[in-house]
């Protein structure tokens, strides 16, 4: 895995086991013994990620994602320094250390620095992996400087879709979406992508396992379709097949 690669996942939960069972049923994740409170999954693909307990009331839910980077603290400042909302370097021990941040569209994402070398947990197979992520950007151009500034993201853009920017995802790492124009002003946060090469089985699976639909299906032209979801405490993901190839 790079720097600057999307490299863990973390979903939040009031209630540990039913993530878990959510998760196992609806994408075939599987789990691993982590921390008390908190249960590692992997997606056959890296990244994997980790589902936290969040028995306090107050605590926010919400599913967050980290990006590996050399040294946390000073990518922190440096967010900081862009007009991020940084919090204090926490350290996992015997893992690594991370800050989180809240970016100046309210997207929140974590830099993660780790303690060694590893890939972390190996992966096998490549079914329901975490794919895509879109950051919500009603300034597009700023949200553009931002990331490349930060973190050194190179955007491709087109005229064809004058209100977005990515990073095209591939075997080694999550892509990423700028989303600006009308849908930039509306989003809230970050919606993550995973993989379903049956969206309608995994539909079915969602709603049958305490989720529910809020969006789609929506076909994007050329490259697939997607169904917005929630899980049982209201998280936000969206499901992604790949379009046909000719």
């Amino acid at each position: 895995m790079r720097q600057s690669d999307i490299c863990h996942v973390e979903i939040r939960t009031r209630d540990l086991e039913r993530a878990k069972a959510f998760y196992g049923s609806v994408f075939e994740w599987t789990f691993l013994e982590g921390m008390p409170g908190y249960a590692l999954f992997l997606t056959g693909v890296a990244p994997g990620g980790g589902i936290a307990q969040c028995s306090d009331a107050t605590a926010r839910l919400g599913i967050c994602n980290y990006v590996l980077v050399a040294d946390c603290a000073a990518t922190g400042a440096l967010a900081a320094s862009l007009g991020a909302t940084v919090g204090a370097k926490t350290d996992v021990p015997g893992h690594g250390s991370f800050v989180e941040s809240t970016d100046p569209w309210g997207n929140e994402i974590a830099f993660w620095q780790a303690h060694s070398d590893g890939e972390g947990p190996p992966q096998s197979g490549g079914k329901n992996g975490i794919c895509w992520l879109e950051l919500a950007a009603p300034n597009l151009d700023a949200a553009v400087g931002y990331y490349t500034k930060l973190l050194g993201w190179k955007f491709q853009t087109s005229e064809q879709h004058g209100d977005y920017a990515w990073i095209e995802h591939d075997k080694t790492n999550v892509g990423v979406g700028l989303v600006g124009g009308e849908r930039g002003q509306t989003m809230k946060g970050v919606l993550t992508y995973v993989t379903a090469n049956d969206l309608e089985e995994a539909t079915a699976r969602v709603a049958a396992h305490g989720g529910r639909v809020v969006f789609g299906p929506e076909a994007i032209p050329g490259t697939g379709e997607f169904t917005v979801v929630s899980d049982p405490d209201g998280n936000q993901l969206a499901l992604f097949r790949h379009a046909p190839r000719a």
